[in-house]
């Protein structure tokens, strides 16, 4: 379905579903995650300004081959 990320924090893998607003939050356009684990993350604009990232997938798999080397 869409790309799929890490989470940086948890190295969770997840799968980006979409944009969605949110009336709880002002209007705020949010990012939804589903986790291939079960469950979705909601990504904010508030996360992202604690450090809140996203990696693609293929970046992050890349990187820890880099390390192993």
């Amino acid at each position: 379905m869409g790309a799929h990320y890490t989470h940086r924090d948890t190295d969770e893998v997840v799968e980006f579903i979409g944009l969605a607003s949110m009336p709880e939050l002002a209007g705020e356009e949010v990012a939804v995650f589903r986790c291939l684990e079960g469950g979705c993350l909601i990504a904010t604009l508030r996360g992202y300004m604690r450090g809140e990232l996203f990696r693609p997938l293929g970046d992050a798999i890349e990187d820890e081959m880099r390390l192993e080397d």
